[in-house]
């Protein structure tokens, strides 16, 4: 099936046929029923007497309103079409899971705010039974990792079904059968690590992971569960395929992006690096191609490379499989570099243990964690010594600044894109005047805090900084100011530093243009190349795109 968006309204294209939902229809989603004629359908429109629960036969092809519409956006349905759990927010920031008792709504838990609703929240309902007597869901109430449980209607409670001692287990990835029942459950640790729950998928998922070269992602429970969706990831492209559980058979489907699949696409590496205090930390690695003839994610000589940093920092995992993110070590792994995607303490996924690790760690054990996944790096014969860059943008973008002071000899070069320079004063924004960032970082405020704060702000060690830091950021960032740039920027220049910097006027926080990112990365090609070694495709006219403002090293730009 395929939604399919015109102005306001809302059209369903199944088996090649329009199917009629209601008129002015402005929002649409799908809800799961252990059922496979029917399809779950939450509209809302612009007509209110036409908003609700829907189901659509797909054998009949018709669409009928089941429920008036549900205080809650995500609800789940039992086979018999009656309503058993819901997800919903709360004013504690977090989230609750609620149940139908009596023709009416019934909290059952509710989860206070917590790193993870960055991300969404990890303590979710994830299923329910096909009749209607069970509820499966994530929770991390009062554990440190998140894990599954089981809520019993007829036993009005909740037991354990499935933990890991690594990862938080997740509210999306997990398997389920046409009893509704959840038959695994995932987390991320570099790879997709699996919690088996129901034995009879054991053999199954052995069969997949023995024969397709990938983390294997559960999608959807077909023809009575005898034939898988699945999604594999790679590091690039995800691929869609179809098993079929009784033969054996696997079918190839679809890539995600199809315009990529005649393309050189590197193969992405998972290892564990342990930190100089003995935090274990996953990481991926990208390899240019025929780097590695024996594929096992060593180089067969080391490589200048490019370590890079994701922002948040909170927000840890999903950036792993994301286009936004792939693209760029795609792109770097093609022009030569080896590259290195760092996870460090504060992510989220791992634990709340390990985000509480970050506090008041910025510049200093976070950016100790960089530096230990460099070094390993160089011990291992991955990177090359005096040709390793960093990359980051947002917290990533401070960590660059944070690794080139305090590493000052590690680097060859940084791009630091709408990074923090002045922690002191960043704090006292908008967004980050906050009891959360002022726990975690600190509080602008106290007198005790200042010293420590200016301490770890790049622009007040500027001068520790030896190789060329490049810095670019958007006027309309509402995060992050675009002063704090502004005024790394001019010190760097003050101090005869070798920086370029260049702005964007019509970006905000995380670049969203494609012109933006043409220009960016004409430029930026060049300055790694110029000191790291790599390759790059001519500026030409891709310098032209994109509005932006030169302010620093325009000359070396143009001259390249």
């Amino acid at each position: 099936s395929i939604v399919i968006t015109n102005g306001d309204t809302i059209k369903l294209f199944y088996d090649n046929k329009l199917i009629s939902i209601p008129n002015d229809t402005v929002s649409l989603s799908f809800i799961d029923i252990p059922n496979d004629n029917i399809i779950g359908l939450d509209i809302i429109s612009s007509n209110e007497k036409e908003s609700g629960i829907y189901e659509f036969n797909v054998n009949s092809l018709k669409v009928s309103k089941i429920f008036e519409p549900q205080p809650f956006n995500n609800i789940f349905i039992d086979s018999r079409f009656n309503l058993i759990a819901a997800n919903g927010t709360n004013t504690l920031g977090g989230n609750s899971i609620y149940v139908y008792r009596n023709k009416g709504w019934t909290n059952l838990n509710d989860f206070p705010w917590n790193v993870d609703m960055f991300l969404g929240g990890f303590s979710k309902v994830i299923s329910v039974s096909s009749n209607g007597k069970k509820v499966y869901y994530t929770s991390n109430i009062e554990t440190d990792k998140t894990n599954l449980y089981e809520f019993d209607f007829e036993m009005n409670d909740s037991k354990l079904i499935a933990s890991s001692d690594y990862v938080d287990l997740l509210p999306f990835g997990a398997s389920t059968n046409k009893l509704g029942e959840v038959t695994s459950v995932v987390g991320l640790f570099g790879k997709i690590i699996r919690e088996i729950t129901v034995e009879t998928v054991r053999d199954d998922f052995n069969y997949l992971d023995q024969n397709i070269n990938g983390d294997i992602s559960f999608v959807q429970s077909i023809d009575y569960d005898n034939k898988w969706l699945i999604r594999v990831f790679t590091g690039g492209p995800a691929k869609i395929y179809l098993f079929n559980r009784l033969t054996r058979k696997l079918s190839f489907l679809l890539s995600e992006y199809p315009s990529l699949d005649n393309q050189d696409i590197s193969k992405r590496y998972s290892f564990e690096v342990l930190s100089r205090d003995s935090l274990k930390l996953p990481i991926h690695i990208y390899l240019p191609l025929e780097s590695d003839n024996n594929n096992d994610g060593f180089p067969d000589n080391p490589l200048p490379t490019i370590l890079f940093v994701h922002g948040g920092p909170w927000v840890g995992i999903v950036h792993w499989n994301q286009y936004y993110n792939w693209r760029i070590y795609q792109l770097l792994a093609n022009r030569g570099y080896a590259v290195i995607v760092s996870e460090f303490r504060g992510s989220s996924g791992m634990g709340k243990e390990f985000v509480e690790k970050s506090r008041k760690e910025w510049g200093k054990k976070m950016t100790d964690d960089n530096t230990d996944v460099v070094n390993w790096a160089i011990k291992s014969k991955i990177s090359k010594p005096n040709r390793i860059g960093i990359l980051g943008w947002s917290y990533g973008g401070y960590a660059v600044q944070s690794g080139m002071i305090k590493e000052p000899n590690l680097y060859s070069c940084g791009i630091s894109m709408y990074g923090i320079s002045n922690l002191e004063s960043f704090l006292k924004t908008p967004f980050a005047n906050n009891n959360f960032w002022k726990n975690m970082v600190g509080d602008p405020l106290d007198k005790n805090e200042v010293f420590r704060l200016k301490n770890i702000s790049p622009f007040n060690n500027v001068d520790k900084i030896k190789a060329p830091l490049l810095l670019t950021t958007g006027s309309l960032d509402s995060r992050m100011p675009k002063s704090q740039v502004d005024l790394m920027a001019d010190k760097l220049f003050e101090l005869n530093k070798d920086v370029v910097y260049f702005y964007y006027p019509y970006e905000g926080h995380d670049f969203e243009n494609n012109n933006t990112w043409i220009s960016f990365w004409a430029i930026a090609e060049q300055f790694l190349k110029m000191n790291l070694g790599g390759h790059s495709e001519p500026i030409k006219d891709d310098f032209k795109n994109g509005k932006k403002v030169v302010v620093y090293g325009g000359r070396l730009i143009e001259n390249k």
